[in-house]
């Protein structure tokens, strides 16, 4: 490791004329710090904006999600749901039914995208922040 090093510091740093490696070098030294300096802010900003829309999405994410191991479905009892209603963690148990639909945009058209459809229960209307980002957004 010593020889390599010795034989750079003598061919980028050497006491006779400037030439073209010391160009070379000053110029590809630059290009990486230019190109290091603009990853570091373009990763900056996207973290920002990931925790923004983690925020944003927040409010619409139980906290806790109970689904099925198999199957779409599965029956809870009332019992089951009082039990749940007493711990004092749980403040809203709410059923819902999501399923993966595909859309077209336009007739005789290849526009189409992927979504998961989560028809409106009554119980989200218990819910203060939902009634307030929907008052926002109309």
């Amino acid at each position: 490791m010593k020889t390599a090093l010795k034989i750079a510091w003598r061919y980028l740093f050497a006491k006779k004329q400037f030439n073209a490696i010391h160009i070379i070098t000053a110029i590809s030294s630059v290009a990486v710090g230019v190109v290091t300096a603009a990853m570091i802010c373009v990763l900056s900003v996207m973290n920002g904006f990931g925790v923004m829309i983690e925020h944003l999405f927040s409010q619409f994410d139980p906290d806790l999600r109970i689904t099925s191991q198999s199957g779409k479905s599965f029956v809870i009892s009332e019992e089951k749901k009082s039990k749940l209603l007493e711990l004092p963690s749980i403040n809203l148990i709410s059923e819902s039914i999501s399923e993966t639909a595909l859309a077209y945009f336009e007739e005789k058209s290849d526009k189409k995208a992927a979504f998961t459809y989560y028809p409106s229960v009554n119980e989200y209307q218990g819910r203060k922040t939902l009634q307030i980002i929907v008052q926002n957004y109309r």
